[in-house]
């Protein structure tokens, strides 16, 4: 028998990811941006430094994102390529295109 996921079970599944994810960041944070560099010597320090890495790990989140590269359209491709001006300009006038 299929597990069924009952609705009482999937605010449980979405709160074990967003943990899991929570988790995750805070793991990239403490590598890319030195969140756990701090050794504690007053709570105000804790604070600005907690803040100042929370700060900058965002900011390299966000211009990360932007620089995703994002699919673009295939281009359109035509069978034949264009004429050039000249043989536009022969075969208006009915003379012979070489």
């Amino acid at each position: 028998m299929p597990a069924t996921i009952t609705p009482l079970q999937k605010p449980k599944q979405a709160s074990r990811n967003l943990t899991q994810e929570i988790e995750r960041s805070f793991e990239e944070a403490k590598g890319e941006v030195g969140l756990d560099h701090y050794e504690v010597r007053s709570w105000t320090g804790w604070y600005r430094h907690i803040t100042l890495a929370m700060w900058a790990y965002a900011l390299l989140t966000v211009l990360r994102a932007v620089q995703r590269p994002t699919k673009e359209a295939p281009k359109k491709m035509s069978t034949q390529p264009a004429p050039s001006s000249l043989a536009t300009f022969k075969a208006a006038r009915g003379l012979r295109c070489d």
